[in-house]
């Protein structure tokens, strides 16, 4: 169970995080983004979400402004969509 779960974990991470770097720029006008893990173990870990809108330096989303965050979060959202969309 726990070589699945690791499996089914990092293919979704991987897909999630590689449409997250693509729609990100396209709501920001541009900047970049990724996830990040915070643990080797798959079992283990949690997620960070690292963003850059345009003309900001590499930051945790906790130190955007609430629209940052805002279109943030909305590209990870539908990052999440883009795997099963309904």
């Amino acid at each position: 169970i726990d070589r699945e779960t690791r499996q089914k974990f990092k293919e979704t991470y991987d897909k999630i995080n590689a449409n997250f770097q693509i729609l990100f720029p396209k709501l920001f006008g541009g900047g970049q983004a990724y996830l990040s893990l915070t643990e080797e173990d798959l079992l283990e870990t949690g997620i960070t979400v690292m963003a850059r809108p345009p003309g900001k330096k590499n930051a945790s989303i906790h130190l955007l402004s609430g629209g940052e965050k805002a279109l943030t979060a909305a590209s990870l959202v539908f990052s999440i969509f883009q795997l099963n969309p309904a």
